[in-house]
């Protein structure tokens, strides 16, 4: 969470869309790999805004999925994949393509929205949990 100095409340994060552009040479099965890239681009935002895995001192204590932080369906943003056609290149695959650039930019984003409304971190933005004290 981040909290401005105009403001005593904290703030969560969300994302409404991602727009993402992806090059594998020549897409064999393109519906395939815009559905692979749409899933991880889902799956690395519930990382940055959801995602941890509680323990105390001596062990796990999130041990089942309701004690796990996920994205709810009503949370996934709209995923648009703009997919780069280059049938005169061998295809490279998809795989987890689209996992590190989107938790990138959703860091780089929560930055420069917190940075624009003057609340100071130098926590890094994906882990809100260590500034609540949680």
């Amino acid at each position: 969470m981040l909290r401005s100095p105009r403001s005593r409340a904290p703030r969560t994060s969300s994302v409404r869309k991602l727009t993402l552009a992806v090059d594998v040479g020549e897409a064999i099965n393109p519906d395939g790999v815009i559905n692979q890239i749409e899933g991880g681009a889902i799956q690395a935002t519930s990382w940055v805004l959801k995602e941890r895995v509680r323990f105390d001192r001596q062990r796990i204590t999130s041990t089942s999925w309701t004690e796990y932080p996920i994205l709810r369906f009503s949370e996934v943003p709209d995923v648009e994949v703009e997919l780069i056609q280059r049938p005169e290149m061998d295809p490279v695959g998809a795989g987890e393509a689209a996992h590190g650039p989107v938790t990138a930019a959703i860091a780089n984003a929560v930055f420069d929205c917190a940075r624009r409304a003057g609340a100071r971190s130098s926590d890094h933005a994906r882990q809100p949990h260590r500034r609540n004290g949680d």
